[in-house]
């Protein structure tokens, strides 16, 4: 399998789970932002199973990706458009040689982060940095907002 089909097959797999099945289950029971922290929550924690995954990685998946594809979804109402921000995200990191979770990119340059973890994403790549979960919130906002004001 090619690395854009494995960033396509992910997105789809994942987004068909997380934001299909179990945020819209969890939404009609208890709201969209208890279905979103629940969402966000179990996201981070399914990749706690990747290589070199820690309790910050988990946690900044959490905090980025989940809150960010689960945002977007509330926002525009469209699986197809959490999906195309999740192959988009995965897809540019493979294609750019940076580990999309610690999982191995054979993209155009041999990434290998020098620094603090932290900052880096360590072993984990890039996914794991406090500076892509500040972005990815950033990003997260304005669809927040914009969820928050479709709410009849």
């Amino acid at each position: 399998m090619t690395s854009i089909e494995t960033a396509l097959s992910t997105a789809i797999i994942e987004e068909l789970v997380f934001r299909r099945l179990m945020l819209q289950s969890i939404q009609k029971l208890w709201g969209s932002w208890i279905a979103l922290a629940v969402t966000s929550l179990t996201f981070g924690a399914f990749h706690l199973g990747n290589p070199g995954a820690t309790l910050w990685s988990a946690l900044a998946i959490t905090l980025k990706a989940g809150v960010l594809l689960g945002a977007a979804f509330l926002w525009r109402r469209n699986l197809w458009f959490a999906m195309g921000l999740h192959f988009a995200w995965n897809a540019l990191e493979d294609a750019l040689g940076i580990p999309v979770s610690e999982l191995p990119a054979a993209g155009l340059f041999t990434v290998k982060a020098n620094g603090a973890a932290w900052l880096t994403g360590g072993d984990f790549g890039l996914d794991g940095s406090i500076v892509t979960v500040i972005v990815e919130i950033v990003i997260a906002n304005p669809m927040l907002i914009g969820a928050a004001q479709k709410r009849p």
